[in-house]
């Protein structure tokens, strides 16, 4: 898509064309212009290593949710937090309802004079319960709404949504789309209620964003390619360290679990997959010309890099588990194993269908790694396919954009990843070529100008926050030249995000108001000169 000051400058040229402006008019024509410019082996280790390694697990978990506790100086009152449910057929049933959470801000706290703009949270993971902002707790000026997808439930907060949970498939985008028109005043509520009852400001239903955090950021780009009913609501979506392809998304490159994830949550590596061959905006470059299949073994499904048909590991100085790190160096060569990792295709459970991510799904059908023929329990290529297609962001940017040309874009990381290992961040850069390549506005990380407003101590800390430009590709390698530092928290720099992209949505809205309401002057004078000329 053009920049706006192409297309201002389009209409003022093909006015003045076509009215042969002068004078007076020319001026008016470059005012208009000017209004409309943007601004700016296994051996037991000893049980006293073991119970220290216990200990420091056990510290860095107080601390981490130390910090998650921490309160901001910018939290200027209380936020007020409303339950409500929403009709939605994304439940099976006319009938069925959504639980849904607003997060209300104080009215004299709202970001903007002629009201607060809203933002929907899509929660991380693959589950389907979303209700608790966690992320950004303390974002107190705009009206924040959560919710449960189909099928869902959170027993603690005694909240359910109807329906069946398809882990963040067709009903689960449809539920989105349902919880955005709620948004934007076209859904009312089980009580009859729309989102404007509920406040006692105005609801900006033109500044509606979306933030996804981790895997939940696709499904942002998912209900834009799937849903044109959004597209006169959603301006932005903003995704943090999302998985934008299968492959990052099932972690074949890296972090690796010492299990499978339905097998449950375990330690995790940090190595990174040597068969790494090399980018590609679509599909990562990874030989898996040795994989392997062997029901027996912990990851039934494996990278052989050993060549003894078995996922071999054993137990070295750098984890408490057994890894495939056979020389202990604590990196992983081609002649160690890989284990590949699964998304839940229909159910979360050790008896349900499982999904590998694409290009391992036709590696196992390229190198015929089923003797005896395909498992149920392994997605076929023609299943993984039909699941990806509306789960891969890097599949779905075009439709979305086609169906959104003004949609605009933001990709979030720091410099150490909450899942990947992948030194090349190649998670935020097909999500940078997914948006760049189809003409929209996108940015990696906000301007840190916003994120020193949300934390003003970050200026007394001499922290270097870099600054890409919109729509400019970074050195992938030189992480510190485009990752947010992990002295900010990520806290800080979402709620920066959300900031900086409802200004730009009000910042377009004052434009286009700034045209509209001078090109009718525009004719005005035209005519009024006409008359004259015509006198003369």
């Amino acid at each position: 898509m053009p920049d706006n000051k192409d297309i201002y400058e389009k209409v003022v040229h093909t006015i003045m064309k076509t009215l042969k402006l002068s004078g007076v008019c020319c001026v008016l024509a470059l005012v208009v212009l000017a209004c409309c410019v943007k601004q700016p082996e296994i051996t037991e280790k000893e049980s006293e290593t073991e119970f220290k390694e216990e200990v420091e697990s056990i510290k860095e978990k107080e601390i981490e949710s130390k910090k998650t506790e921490e309160s901001f100086e910018f939290l200027r009152g209380e936020i007020i937090t409303k339950d409500i449910f929403i009709p939605s057929r994304s439940t099976g049933t006319p009938s069925g309802k959504l639980a849904v959470r607003l997060q209300i801000p104080k009215k004299e706290n709202i970001r903007y004079p002629e009201g607060a703009p809203i933002v929907i949270i899509g929660e991380g993971g693959n589950a389907a319960d979303g209700i608790i902002n966690k992320k950004m707790p303390h974002l107190d000026d705009m009206i924040v709404i959560t919710f449960i997808y189909p099928g869902g439930e959170n027993l603690e907060q005694d909240r359910h949504s109807d329906g069946v949970y398809d882990y963040r498939g067709k009903k689960s985008i449809e539920a989105l789309k349902d919880v955005i028109l709620y948004a934007a005043g076209e859904i009312k509520d089980s009580k009859g209620k729309l989102i404007d009852d509920l406040m006692d400001f105005n609801v900006l239903h033109n500044n509606i964003g979306f933030i996804g955090f981790s895997f939940g950021g696709n499904i942002g780009v998912a209900v834009a390619a799937l849903h044109k009913e959004v597209a006169p609501h959603l301006k932005y979506v903003i995704q943090w360290e999302t998985p934008v392809s299968s492959q990052i998304a099932t972690r074949d490159l890296g972090r690796m679990l010492f299990q499978p994830l339905e097998k449950g949550e375990s330690g995790r590596s940090d190595y990174f997959n040597p068969r790494y061959i090399g980018y590609g905006p679509l599909i990562i470059d990874v030989d898996y010309s040795d994989i392997q299949f062997d029901p027996e073994s912990v990851y039934p499904v494996f990278l052989d890099g050993n060549k003894d048909g078995r996922y071999t590991v054993r137990m070295g100085s750098h984890y408490r588990y057994p890894t495939p790190d056979l020389n202990d160096n604590n990196i992983l060569e081609l002649n160690e194993d890989w284990g590949l990792d699964t998304y839940p295709y229909d159910t979360y459970d050790t008896d349900g269908k499982q999904v590998y991510s694409r290009p391992v799904t036709y590696a196992l059908q390229r190198y015929n790694a089923f003797s005896g023929g395909w498992p149920d329990r392994i997605a076929t290529v023609e299943e993984a396919d039909a699941y990806w297609d509306i789960r891969e962001s890097v599949q779905l940017y075009e439709k979305a954009l086609k169906n959104i040309p003004e949609l605009e874009g933001m990709f979030l990381l720091s410099i150490n990843d909450h899942v990947q290992s992948d030194p090349y961040k190649s998670h935020a850069h097909q999500a940078f070529d997914g948006w760049t390549a189809h003409g929209t506005w996108v940015k990696i990380n906000c301007d840190p100008r916003y994120i020193f407003e949300v934390d003003p101590s970050l200026n007394d800390r001499n922290i270097f926050i870099p600054n890409t430009g919109p729509n400019t590709a970074p050195v992938w390698e030189d992480l510190r030249s485009y990752c947010i530092p992990e002295e900010v928290k990520d806290e800080v720099y979402q709620i920066a995000a959300v900031h900086e992209m409802a200004d730009r949505v009000k910042e377009r809205s004052r434009r286009y108001s700034n045209l509209f309401l001078v090109l009718p002057l525009l004719i005005v004078n035209f005519h009024h000169l006409k008359i004259r000329f015509l006198i003369l």
